[in-house]
């Protein structure tokens, strides 16, 4: 039985407000009616507006999965420390009582 293929890991995003959060407009093919045909220069034109809003989609979901792996991983680093120093033990005082006394 052949490998079956490998399905596309999930993309994560960036909550909205984030300062490397992306932004589309509207997707050009949502306001097709779905009724008869457009003239040739008509059609071409809507192609490459669909073509253009795709790569920027694609374009924006690749950097804010690069952004949002860079920050979980810089969060999971930060954590890391934080148990690595809470379970070192601080080095212990020595304390040289002497007393002056007068």
């Amino acid at each position: 039985m052949p490998p079956t293929p490998k399905a596309e890991e999930k993309k994560l995003t960036l909550p909205p407000g984030h300062p490397q959060a992306g932004y589309t407009g509207t997707d050009p093919s949502a306001a097709d009616d779905g009724v008869g045909t457009l003239a040739p220069e008509l059609q071409d034109w809507k192609d490459k507006q669909q073509e253009a809003y795709e790569e920027q989609r694609d374009a924006i979901a690749e950097n804010e999965d690069k952004v949002a792996k860079d920050e979980q991983a810089a969060a999971e680093k930060a954590a890391a420390d934080a148990a690595k120093a809470e379970t070192q033990t601080p080095p212990k005082a020595t304390s040289g009582s002497s007393s002056s006394g007068s």
